[in-house]
This record gives C-alpha cells, sequence and structure tokens, in this order.
C-alpha cells in the first residue's frame, strides 16, 4: 500500500503483520499438493474449529473457494437461489460452474423466508430446478449488510424441507461475529458448506478456508488441485492465516466504529446520500449523482485529496476500512469530502 495515499479501495490490499512474517520464518513446512505440510494442517483443523465444521481445506483465493464449495452441491444445469447482486454472481462462480441463477429480490442481501419459499417453489416447478440456495453474510453490495444466526437456521432448514442444500459465502464472516457479539461458528455452522477469506479485514497476504462434512472436502481437495490450486510450501502463508486467526478478529471493531464515523459525517454533505440500508460493519457506499458527478468522477477527485476509493457502478463509490486505516485518516478523507463538496470544491 502506497503510505502516501489513504487507501479505502478494500480491506484486501492490508498488509501482512510483522508478527505474521516472524510466524513465517518459523512454519513446518511440506508439500501440501502431496498433503503433508503440517502447518497447513494446523490451518485447517483451525478453521474447521472456529467454524464449528467437521473439516476445512486452504484455497489461494475466495474465488476457488466459492467455485468448489458451490461444485459439491451442483451439477452443470442445476439452478441456485440466491439474492441478486451476490459476489459469486457478479464475478462469475455460478457462470464458470453451469449454473442457472434464481433470484430472490432483497434490499438488505437477506430474503425473507417467505419470498424464498416461493423462489424455490418456482425453480423446482421449472426446467432447471434448484439444488442448492446460496446466501452471503454479510452481503457486500448491500453494504456489508449482517443477518443472524437464527435467520441463516431458518434458511438451512427451509432448504432442506424442500431437497436443497445450503452454502454460505462467508467472505467476511468474522466481521458478522464481532459486530453482533456472537461466535464466528454460531453462523459458519448452519451452512452445509462455507467459505470465509483471510487475506481481507484479517489481514493474510493470500487465502481462503472452506469448510464442511468431510467426504465434501476430501472430494474438494481433489477438484482444488484439477483447478491449479493445489500449493507446494504453502505452510509460509498458512502460518499468517493461524495468526489472523488467533490475534486479528476482535479488533475488527475498529474499523467498524472507523465506518461509522464516516456515515455520520455525510449529514454535513447533502449532495451525496449513503445508498445501503444500514452501516454495520467496515463499508460505506456513496451515491454522488446528485452532486452532479460519476462515480468515476468523484473516485478521481478524492485521489486527488489523497484518498482512494473504488467505483462500483456509475453513480455510486465505495470505502472500506481496515486495519491500515487509523482514526486520523479518517479524519483527513472527511475532510477531503468536504473540500470536493464545498463551493470552492
Amino acid at each position: 500500500m502506497n503510505s502516501a495515499l489513504i487507501d479505502l479501495r478494500s480491506d484486501t490490499v492490508t498488509l501482512p503483520t510483522d508478527e505474521m512474517y516472524d510466524a513465517m520464518r518459523a512454519a513446518r513446512l511440506g508439500d501440501d499438493n502431496l498433503r503433508d505440510d503440517p502447518t497447513v494442517f494446523e490451518l485447517e483443523a483451525l478453521a474447521a474449529e472456529v467454524t464449528g465444521h467437521e473439516a476445512a481445506l486452504f484455497c489461494p483465493t475466495g474465488t476457488m473457494a466459492n467455485l468448489l464449495g458451490t461444485r459439491m452441491h451442483t451439477k452443470p444445469g442445476d439452478g441456485v437461489v440466491m439474492p441478486p447482486q451476490l459476489n459469486m454472481y457478479r464475478y462469475g462462480v455460478v457462470a464458470w460452474n453451469s449454473l442457472q441463477p434464481l433470484f430472490v429480490e432483497a434490499e438488505d442481501g437477506f430474503p425473507t423466508l417467505g419470498d424464498l419459499e416461493r423462489a424455490i417453489d418456482y425453480g423446482l416447478a421449472g426446467d432447471t430446478p434448484p439444488t442448492l440456495v446460496v446466501i452471503e453474510a454479510p452481503h457486500n453490495y448491500a453494504g456489508g449488510t449482517l443477518t443472524t444466526p437464527q435467520h441463516l437456521a431458518a434458511v438451512r432448514d427451509l432448504a432442506h424441507r424442500k431437497g436443497l442444500a445450503f452454502y454460505l459465502d462467508g467472505a467476511r464472516i468474522f466481521h458478522a461475529a464481532v459486530a453482533l457479539g456472537r461466535p464466528a461458528r454460531e453462523f459458519a455452522q448452519q451452512a452445509d458448506t462455507m467459505m470465509f477469506c483471510l487475506s481481507k479485514g484479517l489481514s493474510a497476504p493470500v487465502g481462503s478456508m472452506l469448510c464442511g462434512r468431510r467426504d465434501l472436502i476430501e472430494r474438494a481437495t481433489r477438484t482444488r488441485f484439477l483447478m491449479g490450486g493445489a500449493m507446494r510450501q504453502a505452510g509460509l502463508l498458512a502460518a499468517c492465516g493461524i495468526y489472523a486467526l488467533n490475534h486479528l478478529v476482535e479488533r475488527l471493531a475498529e474499523d467498524h466504529a472507523n465506518a461509522r464515523r464516516l456515515a455520520d459525517a455525510a449529514t454535513r454533505w447533502p449532495q451525496i446520500r449513503i445508498s445501503q440500508p444500514r452501516v454495520e460493519t467496515n463499508m460505506v457506499y456513496f451515491d454522488v449523482s446528485a452532486a452532479g458527478m460519476t462515480g468515476e468522477e468523484f473516485a478521481g477527485r478524492l485521489k486527488a485529496h489523497g484518498v482512494l476509493a473504488s467505483v462500483v457502478d456509475p453513480a455510486r463509490v465505495r470505502l472500506v476500512t481496515h486495519r491500515g486505516i487509523t482514526s486520523a485518516d479518517i479524519d483527513a478523507t472527511i475532510t477531503a469530502f468536504d473540500a470536493i463538496l464545498s463551493a470552492e470544491g
């Protein structure tokens, strides 16, 4: 990350801690493709424990974990019931697995059980019957919004009653756990299979974990190899994941507080609005169209003031807080907004 800029594009820009570098140097290594890297095994056991699942698999990316997880429950041509704008739909996971999305509307990313049941029944009566329900929690595109373990359990029960499996894209599930003061396993264990990322707010340089039943994880391990995801001395990276899970979860509350400060400051800028149902974790989406700018133009002006934001569509920018962002950085970002949106700006 360029220290001269305040990088709010994503929490994926986080860098390893000094302690992670120490853990990498001390890691015991093997060949994970031969399944004998002890540090990878340690990470996988820890991930299974914290999510309440039987087993886990270390994957290079969240995209690969989602590809594997959904593939374990489907075959090409199956339908998948999901809210629109899930990351795995927007970034091609559903398409790559040759699945047919069956959308159920949900403003905050989490459909009501009634709407979900109607979508499942509609799909089951059609030519591409669904075999899987997918939920993303927190829901990125809705603004990092949250749901409860109880809702996830109800989704699982409904899916099972209809003969479907339930997959949870829990890329930032530890944000949900910290924000709601609940153990991560209370969210994660509601799904038949789930994934979470180590390389976002948890600050590891690489990696995501796929968690589920042991037989599914064993199948996914073989499929990971076929996808080119089997690594050699992967314990170097797994060591960072172990440190993250043991030491960097609770500090996510700082990121939530910084995002809340940024959102609260929006009351001073009538030209723009927060375009998400709730600001609950580490994301703030701003609609800047009423300021007479596109998202691209507004992000360009922010950059001129030393702040990086991501452009999510023609009208909106997204700012994401993370371990590399301080309270002083939020002050400077608010000052940048003031300058851009003032009469002089």
